[in-house]
């Protein structure tokens, strides 16, 4: 499914002019669509309607549902938020109506007349703006939506909620809720946003009879990760399988106090279904772990006195490495010179994909440009702190560019990005972004990240590209929390607790 800026949704409907598409019957498709929607889940005869229709294209949109809310015998009011339309489809939809002997009254003059009608509407839809709005809400704009979220009416949204931004996701804070946002062709980076979505309500996704093919007038290469996407890569397994088939995992991880990132991020890589997993750590901590890793083998690894890995370890790692398909190194391995060292090494000569997480990226971000050197694909998982490490910046001036950044940084050292925050984003050396949707708020705790990194590398130690291995952990990942928030709140949950709805969801999809 993809993901466009306002800016190219423009395109795409130009393009899809050009090829025979005229504007004013993908404006019918599109309020013919937003009615058949409202219609499904509401008996509309005799039911108040309410229909604000801003000067845009949003608003012809809108003239168009209503005309078919009224058609269906519904009472229906159209209110001008911005006087008469702007645009020529807009206008002659605005025609059509007012010749149906539509009730159609002009805000500016007519809004404490019609009021008592809106307030105690069953119906309200939102066509003011669309994806035409950005920064904030006018005074003007705000008697309308406050009017719309003091109605206890369903709410519905053409395309994207009044005072949302298509684009940056902001929300003015007098925006509408809206109960569902139906979206025309192509979802907006507002849909899929944590920080916007919430205000869409229910999101329904409609064509308008925009040709495929006038998609290929954007370069977007921007997808929303979803359920169809992760399980074409993450496959039924073969009755002929082994253990071999799905692969073999090297997990460098671990250090004195932080035994349970190695514990975390092995059991994740198991139980996506990794054929064999092992836990790669400082020698005095395997008794530890093997007493929690039962299904793991174990290699112990020479230690520093204050049980890190030495520098020499990466000796016995690449020897080692020779029978593996994937490494991960970095879950709690621990900072200094001698987990450099071993890092730096490791980047330089492991041929098979290297996933790097946690301390890893902290020790990446002393000479980023090590990354140019790797031999193999290499996977980076960093959250926002560790991005802005990196890229030598504040958190706040990421937040700002976080798209640009990852995009940027994937393409510079030809890696895949999987950038966590509460909208976790993948990026690809050729320029592709996967926006993920799943995952909440019970995941911002410690151990989070040391799950995600064994999933991501499980499945590329399975064989499956690394791009997809990363859009199949975060969505899974994110999925899985989801359904264990259910359970046992978002408070309470655990990170190893998701493993248990990890497994659920694989159960479903009969994996």
């Amino acid at each position: 499914m993809y993901i466009l800026t306002a800016k190219q949704m423009k395109t795409v409907e130009n393009e899809a002019n050009r090829m025979g598409a005229a504007f004013l019957d993908l404006m019918e498709n599109a309020g013919t669509a937003a009615f058949n929607v409202i219609r499904k889940q509401n008996a509309v005869e005799n039911m108040n309607c309410s229909v604000f229709c801003g000067k845009g294209n949003n608003g012809g949109d809108g003239f168009v549902v209503a005309r078919k809310l009224s058609q269906m015998g519904a009472n229906v009011l159209i209110l001008l938020t911005d006087g008469i339309p702007q645009t020529t489809e807009a206008y002659e939809m605005y025609l059509v109506a007012k010749q149906l002997d539509i009730h159609i009254s002009d805000a500016d003059v007519d809004l404490g007349a019609v009021y008592g009608f809106i307030k105690k509407s069953d119906i309200i839809v939102d066509a003011v703006y669309g994806t035409g709005f950005k920064g904030a809400l006018s005074e003007k704009a705000i008697k309308i939506t406050d009017i719309i979220n003091a109605s206890k009416a369903q709410v519905y949204a053409l395309d994207i909620p009044s005072g949302v931004s298509a684009d940056e996701c902001t929300v003015d804070e007098r925006a509408v809720r809206a109960d569902c946002t139906i979206v025309f062709d192509s979802y907006k980076y507002a849909h899929v946003s944590n920080v916007s979505k919430h205000q869409c309500g229910r999101i329904e996704l409609k064509s308008i009879g925009i040709p495929e093919d006038a998609h290929l007038a954007v370069k977007t290469k921007a997808q929303l990760i979803d359920e169809d996407m992760v399980f074409s890569a993450v496959k039924k397994r073969r009755d002929d399988a082994n253990k071999g088939t799905y692969g073999k995992l090297m997990n460098v991880s671990g250090s004195f106090g932080m035994t349970g990132a190695a514990v975390m991020s092995t059991k994740a890589a198991l139980r996506v279904g990794t054929g064999l997993v092992t836990a790669a750590s400082p020698e005095s901590l395997i008794l530890p772990l093997a007493g929690h890793l039962v299904e793991a083998t174990m290699l112990p690894l020479p230690e520093t006195e204050g049980h890190l890995v030495a520098s020499d370890a990466h000796t016995l790692l690449a020897e080692k490495l020779q029978g593996y398909s994937a490494c991960l190194i970095g879950c709690g391995m621990g900072v200094n010179d001698n987990t450099h060292e071993n890092l730096t090494h490791l980047i330089r000569n492991c041929e098979k994909p290297l996933i790097i997480d946690a301390d890893g990226i902290n020790l990446i971000a002393r000479n980023i440009n090590i990354l140019k050197e790797r031999k193999a694909p290499v996977i980076l998982t960093p959250h926002m702190g560790e991005m802005a490490r990196l890229l030598e910046c504040s958190v706040q001036n990421l937040q700002r560019y976080k798209l640009e950044a990852a995009l940027k940084f994937a393409k510079k050292f030809g890696v895949v990005l999987v950038l966590k925050d509460y909208n976790t984003v993948v990026t690809t050396p050729d320029g592709r972004l996967y926006f993920n949707s799943t995952g909440n708020p019970g995941l911002a705790k410690g151990g989070s990240g040391d799950i995600l990194a064994g999933m991501i590398a499980g499945f590329a130690a399975q064989g499956i590209d690394p791009a997809m291995a990363a859009c199949a952990g975060v969505y899974l990942h994110g999925l899985a929390a989801d359904r264990c928030a259910l359970r046992k709140s978002q408070y309470g949950m655990l990170p190893t607790d998701i493993l248990d709805d990890l497994c659920a969801v694989f159960l479903e999809h009969q994996r």
